[in-house]
């Protein structure tokens, strides 16, 4: 792992306040060249740089259509295939 993500990542706060997460994800996002950026753990938004992140991020889960549930429909379709003999 480079070294200045190692860092990013040992200086966030388990209990970082809303605002601190916001400035973490559009520190990330700045890094990344993004314009913006929203993760989620499951369907929980747990980090995102604007409200339009949030809510494009939030639109995936209500649609049931965006990178993350197709994602999921795809590792639930390969995860099938392995389980047969």
């Amino acid at each position: 792992m480079h070294e200045a993500i190692r860092q990013f990542l040992d200086s966030l706060d388990a209990e970082a306040s809303e605002e601190e997460r916001r400035q973490a994800a559009m520190a990330c996002a700045s890094a990344l060249g993004l314009g913006g950026m929203a993760v989620s753990l499951g369907q929980e938004l747990v980090w995102f740089s604007d409200r339009m992140s949030a809510r494009l991020e939030d639109l995936q889960f209500v649609l049931g259509q965006g990178p993350l549930p197709a994602a999921a429909r795809r590792s639930t379709r390969n995860r099938r295939r392995e389980r047969r003999p």
